[in-house]
């Protein structure tokens, strides 16, 4: 092989990070051989802060709002007339997704969280959700979700009482896949 060009080469489609590559140690003028994986943990290590344009760092975020207010006395999570908000986003193998909730809410026992469906099902349930126990209140929640199966995943904003008529306005879902 020392008497064939690189671009002679046959193409590896996909690469592991023990594979071999070649590379010019321009210290030394040198042709030496490093990992996949060494190569790409050097070009990390050497990127300039703030060199990256964000619209390069996109990952499928999603977001949606809902500005009707609406109301609801159901107990247990539910769709108002206007249903969610929602967003479809596609989960990576990793299975993860950074969800946000904000809305105002009136009326004490108020809750808003969210479904799963897709890719994942998971009912809305007390543990992700932004809840009041006052009259009046313009609330915001962060949640990481782990476990999600990879594909496309929708997101629904749903809504409870504890008691009596609760309204919700300004709603709004975001997801951020990880």
């Amino acid at each position: 092989m020392a008497d064939k060009k690189i671009s002679d080469l046959g193409l590896l489609a996909v690469a592991d990070a023990t594979d071999l590559v070649p590379l010019v140690d321009v210290s030394g003028s040198v042709t030496k051989k490093t990992t996949v994986g060494g190569l790409a943990a050097a070009v990390i290590a050497n990127i300039p802060n703030a060199s990256i344009p964000s619209s390069k760092l996109s990952l499928g975020a999603q977001s949606s709002k809902v500005v009707t207010g609406q109301a609801t006395s159901s107990t247990s999570y539910t769709d108002l007339t206007t249903v969610g908000p929602a967003v479809t986003v596609t989960i990576s193998a990793n299975g993860m997704a950074l969800v946000f909730l904000n809305a105002t809410m009136f009326s004490a026992q108020t809750s808003m969280g969210f479904a799963i469906s897709g890719a994942t099902t998971v009912a809305a349930d007390d543990v992700n959700c932004i809840l009041i126990n006052t009259v009046t209140s313009r609330l915001s929640g962060a949640f990481l979700v782990t476990g999600l199966n990879a594909g496309s995943t929708t997101f629904t904003a749903k809504y409870k009482v504890g008691s009596g008529t609760g309204t919700f306005v300004d709603r709004v879902i975001s997801v951020i896949p990880l």
